[in-house]
Parts: structure tokens; C-alpha cells; sequence
């Protein structure tokens, strides 16, 4: 995936030979959450994905405010 170039006003992104808008994976992931609260269908995203993802953006603000690289195991113990 790329996004557009920096000075156009759009909101796509490109992926080989498709095309999204940016704000469906918002609206998509809404309506997974909200169909998962009333057990229609399973979240997208397990509690160790949303868990990883938090350890990786934490190691990342670490890692910038301290000036040397911080690993995710680090971040999790």
C-alpha cells in the first residue's frame, strides 16, 4: 500500500489493483465492533493483536524519548 503524494487533497489508498477510501476501515472496523458486542460475529481483532499493537506504539515513544532502541518484549514484561 502507498498513500497518494503528500500535497493532493485525496484520501485513497492504492494496493496493486485496488483502491480504498481511507475512512471505510473505520466504519468497518465500527461495525465489526459493534456486531461483536451483540455476538454477531467475532471481533477482527483478538485482545493479544490490540495488546501488541499498543506494546509497539509504547516502544516506539520510549524508544524516541530516550534515544535508543527499546524492543516490545521490554515494553510487555
Amino acid at each position: 500500500m502507498r498513500p497518494e503524494p503528500r500535497g493532493s487533497i485525496t484520501r485513497k489508498w492504492t494496493h496493486e489493483q485496488r483502491q480504498y477510501e481511507r475512512d471505510h476501515f473505520y466504519i468497518n472496523q465500527m461495525r465489526n465492533f459493534c456486531a461483536a458486542i451483540r455476538r454477531q460475529e467475532q471481533p477482527a481483532v483478538t485482545g493479544k493483536n490490540g495488546k501488541l499493537a499498543l506494546a509497539t506504539a509504547l516502544a516506539g515513544y520510549k524508544s524516541a524519548a530516550e534515544k535508543r532502541f527499546v524492543s516490545i518484549k521490554e515494553v510487555l514484561s
